[in-house]
């Protein structure tokens, strides 16, 4: 195994043991929903960069589980933390409108996980009507222009998903 394979298998374990007993609303397991994300990154954009790939197996750590910043970083490095707390929400409204009007200006790496969540979250959804049209205008709203801001495999997955979405 090589260092890169062994910290990934680390950060899948830290983030398999921190999301233990939590499921997804389809029932299964909540680590499915990170393993997925990372496994959009890799697959579907051709993302190499290790540091990406273990945030996106943590990001949502510190916003479900009692994980800290300085945990992360303990374990992970500055960077990994950075992008993991970068994509973790508030729990307020005000907080969260801060977040989704500041999330443009974030790191690119940031916003590459927060499209590949997204992806996963809208492949997934199983969601009422009106719930769909909400977390739809949402994507539009925050996700799309940030896709359209990185360009090409980015914005072609996510106007894809949208157009299946719409349709249903």
């Amino acid at each position: 195994m090589t260092e890169a394979e062994i910290k990934q298998t680390k950060a899948y374990k830290f983030a398999s043991e921190k999301h233990k007993g939590q499921l997804r609303k389809d029932g299964e397991d909540y680590i499915t929903h990170p393993l997925n994300v990372a496994l959009i990154l890799v697959n579907e954009f051709e993302i190499k960069d290790e540091e990406i790939i273990y945030a996106a197996l943590l990001h949502d750590t510190i916003e479900d589980t009692d994980t800290t910043y300085e945990e992360i970083k303990k374990e992970f490095g500055h960077n990994v933390a950075k992008y993991v707390l970068k994509m973790t929400k508030p729990d307020d409204q005000k907080g969260e409108l801060e977040y989704w009007k500041n999330l443009p200006n974030e790191n690119e790496n940031v916003l590459k996980i927060k499209i590949a969540d997204r992806l996963h979250n809208l492949s997934t959804s199983d969601f009422s009507k009106l719930f769909q049209e909400k977390y739809l205008e949402k994507t539009n709203k925050y996700i799309l222009p940030i896709a359209e801001k990185l360009g090409g495999k980015y914005l072609k997955k996510l106007k894809k998903m949208i157009k299946q979405l719409s349709k249903k």
